[in-house]
């Protein structure tokens, strides 16, 4: 079974996964894979700010920052000190700052 992650920005979704009915309402993602569905509350803005052209972290790891925007950019990271990868950074990154 492959992964899926859904977050409900507004409106409702019913999902059936094996026989079982979930309710998602908004601000709720829901994580589906081998081990079942995971229901939690997400941070709506933080996940969907790339449309707006913003990059928001809340409380991220450097490491799991960078991934994101290696992932946008096209580019390697190379630390040359380990144990600044679990630095955590809070974070709104405008279109101004990288147009």
């Amino acid at each position: 079974m492959r992964r899926l992650r859904l977050l409900l920005v507004e409106g409702a979704v019913k999902l059936n996964v094996a026989g079982k009915a979930y309710s998602l309402s908004p601000g709720f993602e829901a994580n589906v894979d081998q081990g079942g569905v995971k229901i939690v509350k997400s941070d709506v803005y933080e996940q969907i700010a790339w449309k707006d052209g913003r990059f928001v972290f809340r409380e991220k790891r450097l490491e799991e920052v960078m991934s994101i925007l290696s992932r946008w950019y096209d580019f390697e990271i190379f630390y040359q000190n380990a144990a600044v990868k679990i630095c955590i950074l809070r974070a709104i990154f405008p279109p101004a700052c990288y147009d």
